[in-house]
């Protein structure tokens, strides 16, 4: 049967809303993006998916919650092939529920993992907002593992038994990047999510969505949702917000902890374009956490607030509030001034579209 060839050049720009396509910021390799309706017009979607490189190499690749192809591609890889065939993949980026730890919902990706608390922490009375934050040294998953061995084996996550552990302190903060409503300069820490649904699950995209329990603002009862996506290759979760149920503009703060007294441990960037955090750990040895958060936009104000540097923007009705946060280790090479640059770059990526090649390979009928 003879093979009938589509050629197309897509846009690689960061995370942004809606159906655009978008790559997770690293250096070495990249998320592209495919629509649904850009790849039902080209070949089976009720059949299995493979994505080659121009050398016959399978590319890791993933269909989404909402029919999307996400895909793995190499630096410079200037043109990629996308087919019907069976694909195995390597899984790098996964998460869970679990119950057996107060409902905690955690995933990772090659580089770092998070946690976000649930609705059995919060009955138990601990005070924990933000997102919690695990160091890795590793590329393969250890999440599933570190809790079985903690829960069930008395093997600390707190200490490093080679691959990372949790060593970094959230309490009743925002954490590492959780976003809060900020009313009459004060944050309206959010509690634990009650319910939760994984939308995707690997093998090199993670997405949760949260719904928190409702608030009032006003005469306003409002509900949150989160959606939370993180990619093979980031330090950075691409998070949306909205606010069902309000009536009116909330001002919404995305905000880091600062747990270090030296004032050299935070920055905000001139420009309001990102805020970065070196978290000391809570114990020595451990090395240090950076911690940042940036926009598809410049911030309206960044500012010092009840131990946090906050991002500051507005929230209208109906409308979402999108960011993202994240991680990385000093154990792992990190420093300073690269993570800070990291921050930098990833600011700017969002603004810029370069291109890839796609062939799309069909069988004549």
């Amino acid at each position: 049967m003879k093979k009938v060839v589509f050629t197309i050049a897509i846009a690689l720009i960061a995370p942004l809303l809606g159906n655009k396509n978008f790559i997770s910021a690293q250096c070495k390799e990249s998320i592209i993006q495919i629509s649904k309706s850009e790849l039902a017009e080209k070949i089976n979607l009720n059949t299995p998916i493979i994505v080659k490189n121009k050398l016959g190499e399978v590319l890791p690749s993933q269909l989404t919650y909402n029919g999307n192809l996400v895909v793995l591609v190499p630096q410079k890889c200037g043109k990629i092939y996308i087919g019907n065939g069976e694909s195995f993949v390597d899984t790098t980026t996964c998460g869970a529920h679990y119950p057996e730890r107060l409902d905690d919902i955690a995933w990772e990706n090659n580089l770092m993992a998070y946690r976000a608390y649930g609705p059995a922490l919060q009955l138990s009375g601990e005070r924990a907002y933000g997102y919690d934050i695990w160091t890795k040294s590793t590329s393969q998953p250890v999440v599933k593992e570190r809790y079985y061995n903690h829960l069930f084996k008395g093997i600390s996550y707190h200490e490093d038994h080679g691959n990372g552990m949790d060593v970094y302190a959230v309490g009743p903060t925002l954490g590492g990047g959780t976003a809060a409503p900020f009313i009459d300069s004060t944050i309206l820490f959010p509690y634990c999510w009650k319910s939760y649904e994984i939308l995707d699950n690997g093998p090199i995209r993670f997405t949760v969505r949260l719904e928190y329990p409702p608030f009032t603002i006003g005469n306003d009862t409002i509900s949150e949702i989160r959606t939370i996506t993180l990619d093979h290759g980031s330090y950075l979760n691409h998070t949306t917000i909205e606010y069902k149920g309000a009536t009116k503009a909330i001002p919404i703060v995305a905000g880091i902890v600062i747990h270090s007294t030296d004032p050299n441990s935070y920055y905000s960037d001139k420009k309001q374009r990102y805020i970065t955090v070196q978290d000391p750990t809570q114990s020595s040895g451990n090395g240090v956490i950076f911690v940042g958060i940036t926009a598809p936009k410049e911030f309206q104000q960044t500012l010092l607030h009840q131990e946090h540097i906050l991002a500051l923007d507005t929230i209208a009705p109906y409308e979402k509030f999108e960011y993202l946060w994240g991680a990385s280790w000093s154990n792992c090479g990190m420093d300073s001034d690269t993570w800070n640059s990291y921050m930098k770059e990833q600011f700017k990526s969002l603004q810029k579209s370069p291109k890839i090649k796609i062939e799309f390979i069909t069988k004549q009928q």
